[in-house]
């Protein structure tokens, strides 16, 4: 019988079953699937402590008979215990758990399982790369998450460290950053818990373009940015040349000039003359 299913599936302390969603509550699922918040710490497989970005305050959510969380949101599931079962547990947006005041052990034990998962991806290996002895990063796929704030990672070198130390998975900086803060003592790997130590930054690749952004030649350039070697005129602010007119004398011939030969490059010292001897 239907009375039946309810009373082994709805929470034993919240007898109340809601059918459908409420409308604030709609409103709040919007957030939490929208909103970027972060782990910053554990006390259970139900408990967490979690924040915005951006916020300083700390939130205590555990997912229970009925939910709780330190925000005291009337009694009512709130903002971030949606995120927990949204974002953490992987609750379809449909279920009709996401909207309830609490689970049952048999729920939570089928959140812990991943049974109601929209996807049940495995967990990535705590399993360690190793080449000449040294942990490597590994490969990072479109839908990897970050463990902390749970967006996917993306693959841009700034934004992204790995455990050098234990299992070579990546996480957002940010987040690391985050995540040591609210370490009590060393800060560990949110997926191996090996001792992280210092959060190294990748540095950023150098860029391939060609093209000097926002120095067009004052000789040419007619607003278009210099491509190529871009010459800068040591005494003028502000006055570049392209590499062809450089090499023309009657160009601004007094001064001497430092040549960039790749955007963000260092700039060096150029023999003039040889240019324009070169040029005839």
């Amino acid at each position: 019988p239907l009375d039946d299913i309810f009373q082994r599936w709805v929470p034993m302390a919240t007898r109340e079953y809601r059918r459908k969603c409420p409308l604030h509550i709609q409103a709040l699922i919007e957030l939490a699937m929208g909103g970027r918040f972060m782990v910053v710490g554990s006390a259970g497989p139900t408990s967490y402590v979690i924040k915005l970005d951006g916020d300083e305050r700390k939130y205590k959510v555990m997912v229970g008979d009925p939910h709780r969380c330190s925000c005291r949101e009337s009694g009512d599931v709130c903002l971030h215990v949606l995120f927990i079962l949204l974002r953490v547990f992987k609750v379809p947006e449909e279920s009709d758990l996401v909207w309830q005041k609490g689970l049952n052990d048999r729920q939570i034990q089928a959140l812990l399982d991943g049974s109601i998962r929209t996807k049940r991806k495995p967990a990535p290996s705590t399993q360690p790369k190793r080449k000449n002895g040294v942990i490597q990063q590994k490969p990072i796929s479109p839908d990897d998450e970050c463990p902390i704030c749970y967006d996917t990672l993306n693959t841009n070198p700034p934004d992204i460290v790995y455990c050098r130390r234990g299992c070579g998975n990546s996480v957002h900086t940010a987040c690391m950053k985050e995540w040591s803060l609210h370490s009590a003592g060393s800060p560990t790997c949110p997926y191996c818990r090996t001792e992280w130590g210092t959060i190294r930054e990748p540095r950023p690749k150098k860029s391939k373009s060609t093209e000097h952004h926002d120095a067009p030649c004052k000789q040419c350039g007619d607003g278009e940015p210099i491509k190529g070697p871009m010459f800068t005129c040591t005494h003028c602010v502000g006055y570049s040349l392209c590499g062809r007119c450089v090499s023309d004398p009657l160009v601004h011939p007094s001064h001497a000039f430092k040549v960039t030969v790749v955007p963000g490059g260092r700039a060096r010292d150029v023999d003039r003359a040889k240019l324009m001897n070169n040029s005839m």
